[in-house]
């Protein structure tokens, strides 16, 4: 790689990981929130912060690996279309905050779908190109699923006009646009660079289907709150059985271990494996009526749970892994401290969710000072993001 791509590369990583970590500290800033150390609107912070964490960091950084280290397009197109999307994450960021969902941030946010369908367009394009057909269909069914996301932000605007704010369709428009994103969309870039990666043929062909194929049943399970017909629990427990198999089979390849050289790589890629096989488990066991009744329950911390598992455990750090890996983030003693904070912050605000979880299920003792303690832990993780990217800007 050039001076002057990597020059553009690193810009463009400043910019991923600057939106990581205003997302991470307006994470910290809900928790804040609940333990009444602030005050603001909840729902807007908590708008803003799911979306510049998706969007602003994880599509992005999505993005960059399909085009450096896929498609190897070091120029083109796909450099258009990436700054033309940070203008619309920096208007929802700017928005979302002191409206929610309103007028500014559905025009950004409408912006945005209209740059991913160009991304699309260029997923169809260059996924000829590569060589493993296996790779090239994951990239091809990750643009359809990211054009079924968009369904779920144009669906809002019908119902917030029909006044169906406070019913369960906003809710399910939502859970739309999220499944598809990162069950659909991220997930299958991130087993497309996996399989780019491993030599080994083992199954290739079976994974890439099984991962494929789970996305559109997999949906169920984000309806499974409404009681919905005993067909629902069927088909979204072969969703999540379909991925199980798919990362079983993963799992089972021998290449898999050489995917990463080095310590900090290998170390993350570890943790994000063991983040996804707690996602398998937990999507092929939601369809039991005891976990319904848990999850219902504890919606507050388990499900939140849930998402950061995903979010952070698997998706995070196995992108912290690919950056390393490629050296497009150089290891140092800054950067060392930052991913051991990341990963306590982690490790640590996963066991309070689901540990109070637990508690709040069996009708335990309320863990005193419990959302002082999660925002505590919390702040960890801001930190850990601000060294790697003050190691982004530093010479």
């Amino acid at each position: 790689m050039s001076n002057s791509v990597f020059s553009k590369l690193r810009l463009k990583l400043q910019v991923m990981l600057s939106f990581l970590v205003i997302a991470a500290l307006l994470g910290f800033s809900l928790r804040l929130i609940h333990a009444g150390v602030i005050s603001a609107n909840f729902k807007h912070i908590l708008h803003t912060h799911s979306h510049i964490v998706l969007l602003g960091w994880l599509y992005n950084a999505v993005v960059v690996i399909l085009q450096y280290s896929i498609f190897k397009k070091e120029e083109g197109p796909m450099n258009r279309i990436f700054w033309l999307s940070q203008l619309t994450f920096l208007g929802m960021m700017l928005s979302f905050p002191f409206q929610g969902y309103a007028f500014a941030s559905i025009t950004f946010s409408t912006l945005y779908l209209f740059c991913s369908y160009a991304l699309v367009y260029y997923l169809f394009k260059y996924s000829k190109t590569v060589a493993n057909k296996n790779v090239g269909s994951l990239i091809k069914w990750s643009g359809v699923y990211l054009v079924l996301s968009s369904f779920g932000p144009f669906s809002l605007g019908f119902i917030m006009a029909k006044g169906l704010g406070d019913t369960f369709w906003f809710n399910l428009s939502i859970y739309w646009f999220l499944h598809f994103l990162y069950n659909g969309f991220f997930a299958l870039i991130v087993f497309a660079f996996i399989l780019s990666r491993i030599k080994s043929e083992n199954y290739q062909k079976l994974i890439s289907r099984l991962m494929i194929f789970s996305v559109l049943p997999l949906y169920g399970l984000s309806v499974l709150w409404l009681s919905p017909n005993n067909s629902v629990y069927v088909i979204a427990f072969l969703g999540a059985l379909f991925q199980f198999v798919a990362f079983a089979l993963l799992l089972a390849n021998k290449g898999l271990k050489s995917l990463f050289t080095t310590f900090w790589p290998k170390t993350l890629l570890k943790l994000a494996m063991v983040s996804y096989g707690l996602k398998m488990i937990f999507q092929v066991a939601s369809v039991l009526p005891f976990i319904q009744d848990f999850l219902t329950e504890t919606v507050s911390y388990a499900v939140i749970g849930f998402i950061h598992l995903v979010m952070l455990g698997f998706f995070t750090l196995f992108v912290l892994a690919v950056f390393i890996e490629s050296q497009w983030i150089k290891i140092s003693r800054e950067v060392s401290i930052g991913l051991i904070c990341i990963i306590l912050g982690i490790l640590l605000s996963e066991s309070f969710l689901f540990g109070q979880s637990i508690a709040v299920f069996y009708s335990l003792h309320f863990m005193p000072n419990y959302f002082e303690w999660l925002a505590a832990v919390s702040s960890l993780m801001p930190i850990g993001f601000a060294l790697l990217l003050w190691m982004l800007f530093k010479k």
